[in-house]
């Protein structure tokens, strides 16, 4: 988005049309009152500043026609002229100094998400990442929604997703992971097939139309491919035949939201302190508030396991949590202590 070469643009017409208003002036002036370029230049420059000088001499009823239409023309031309001119060098000035910031922030952000366009989909889970004040830097091509973006707050680039260097702008190789939620399915899979040759342990999320662009999604590299159709029909599905269990869960998300509460998975690694611990025996509930609701070994799922469960390597535990021990939590079962 090029402000500046806007701003130009603007600035050139009102001089353009300023000209065609002084010409014209003259014109008239020499030709139907008689006067001298000098004088025509002179009474044409005055009447459209509204100086006040005396009138021309000798003037017609036509010409003192002419001259109302000038001035008030004039007099709307120079107003919004100066509008202009100072929106152009303040304008100037504010996104100088807010691109320095932008240019400050993104050189800064790490273990950030990448938006992939801000439409329905891609507004909505960026204002839920505000929200929730998860980082992420959003690309969208339209200015509009551009500018609304950035009034809220969000970091935006005004650029292409399927280009190679907007990605990398977007701190690509420092990012935790990427939301493709462009329109285009096409679009969708060039995004996801450059990113992830881009950073290969990028987490890819990608918005998909139809079932075969899911396929081609998850073959570019998409570790999730979301419908938002097929989606929001089964959430439709679910709230009329188990309108219980549907507000249940909704009620769940949101006091999981209001508590700092998250869900997650979280592998046990080969050399974590807790392999070959029981459940009781690592206490995850005491050190670290953390409820175990279920651990998926191999192809079985153990929901609500025991105090005598014994933990090993690959397990992967379905836990809940404080968001501020989430981290915690990871170095202990990566053995990372």
């Amino acid at each position: 988005m090029d402000h500046r070469c806007t701003g130009k643009r603007r600035i050139a017409v009102i001089g353009l049309t300023l000209l065609s208003l002084i010409c014209t002036g003259m014109a008239v002036m020499h030709f139907e009152m008689g006067l001298s370029w000098v004088d025509s230049a002179f009474y044409t420059v005055t009447t459209l500043a509204t100086v006040g000088f005396e009138a021309p001499p000798n003037l017609t009823w036509g010409s003192k026609i002419f001259l109302v239409f000038l001035i008030i023309v004039g007099f709307g031309v120079m107003a919004y002229s100066i509008g202009e001119i100072t929106r152009f060098f303040i304008e100037d000035q504010m996104l100088t100094l807010l691109g320095r910031r932008r240019n400050r922030m993104l050189s800064n952000v790490k273990d950030h998400w990448i938006i992939c366009g801000l439409g329905r989909v891609g507004s909505q889970v960026a204002e839920q990442f505000f929200e929730e004040g998860i980082p992420f830097v959003a690309l969208e091509r339209d200015e509009n929604s551009v500018i609304s973006a950035v009034e809220g707050g969000w970091l935006v680039l005004n650029r292409n997703a399927t280009e190679e260097r907007a990605l990398e702008e977007a701190g690509i190789t420092r990012a935790k992971g990427l939301i493709a939620t462009l329109s285009s399915d096409p679009d969708n899979v060039y995004v996801v097939l450059c990113a992830r040759a881009l950073n290969k342990n990028l987490r890819i999320i990608a918005r998909a139309n139809d079932n075969q662009s899911s396929s081609a999604l998850y073959r570019a590299g998409a570790d999730k491919v979301i419908n938002p159709l097929v989606a929001g029909a089964h959430t439709m599905a679910n709230v009329a035949t188990r309108p219980k269990a549907a507000e249940a869960m909704q009620d769940l998300i949101h006091t999981t939201r209001r508590l700092n509460l998250e869900f997650d998975k979280v592998v046990i690694s080969d050399d974590s302190p807790v392999v070959g611990m029981t459940l009781a025996q690592a206490d995850l509930r005491r050190s670290l508030d953390v409820l175990v609701l279920a651990i998926r070994r191999d192809t079985v799922t153990r929901y609500n396991p025991p105090g005598d469960y014994v933990l090993d390597g690959g397990d992967e535990l379905l836990v809940l949590c404080l968001k501020d021990h989430m981290k915690d939590l990871r170095r202990l079962l990566t053995g990372q202590v």
